[in-house]
């Protein structure tokens, strides 16, 4: 039975470790997986976007979430879709980071939910909607 996404719901998730020989990534479903690094800064904002050479064969690497929380460091979740069938590798390079300078003046002190979590980490949209 293919799952359909409800934000009324928790979202069905499956782990998966990609094996030394490759796993091949599926058109229409999305992988949610995690950096090797931990990226962050307390005076750069960053900002993680796929590379062009992976975009080039087809992958979207950070759909929506492509901003990092100033001040905070860690392993960012990935939101990774393919639109062709795509093999990939353990370590492979698939991101980029870019570090912003901020203008104005920094306040740092509240933490966004995600920016704590150091695994990949589905959407817990469901749990605000039935509070």
């Amino acid at each position: 039975m293919e799952d359909t996404g409800d934000i009324d719901r928790p979202p069905v998730t499956k782990e998966l470790t990609i094996p030394q020989e490759g796993l091949i990534l599926e058109p229409n479903k999305l992988y949610l997986g995690v950096t090797q690094e931990v990226m962050g800064s307390e005076y750069y904002v960053t900002s993680l976007g796929g590379r062009n050479r992976i975009g080039r064969l087809g992958m979207f690497v950070q759909i929506c979430a492509d901003l990092g929380q100033l001040g905070k460091s860690h392993r960012w979740t990935l939101e990774i879709s393919v639109v062709k069938k795509l093999k990939v590798y353990p370590f492979m390079e698939i991101g980029k980071v870019i570090f912003w300078v901020p203008l104005g003046e920094i306040n740092n002190s509240g933490t966004e939910f995600y920016a704590t979590k150091d695994t990949p980490y589905p959407s817990t949209l469901f749990e605000q909607i039935n509070k």
